[in-house]
């Protein structure tokens, strides 16, 4: 488990590089969250896949990458990569943590 936390990690760094290059990260026309995502392990035995919880806009909690622990077989590392990338950056951390963040009237 704790190799796929570092996959997950190493992931969210280097999509993180990538996307500051795509979206105004400073400034009146930010569009990229503050919050972090962190990824963490989900010991529900119901829960058989990975999923993402949101932040608060105030990034008193983080947004949250939920790895299952129950689960027999992760997967390859690739397709750890591919979820990572769907579930926290540029996917739906991006998607809910902007809105909040950056979108939201205040």
């Amino acid at each position: 488990m704790t190799r796929w936390i570092e996959i997950v990690r190493s992931t969210l760094t280097f999509m993180r590089a990538k996307i500051l290059k795509l979206f105004h990260v400073v400034g009146e026309r930010r569009t990229v969250p503050a919050c972090p995502v962190e990824p963490v392990i989900n010991f529900s035995p119901s829960a058989g896949v990975a999923t993402y919880t949101p932040s608060l806009s105030n990034c008193r909690f983080t947004g949250r990458y939920k790895l299952p622990f129950f689960v027999d077989k992760m997967g390859s590392e690739f397709m750890e990569w591919t979820i990572t990338v769907h579930e926290g950056i540029p996917g739906h951390h991006l998607q809910d943590a902007s809105f909040k963040d950056v979108f939201k009237p205040r």
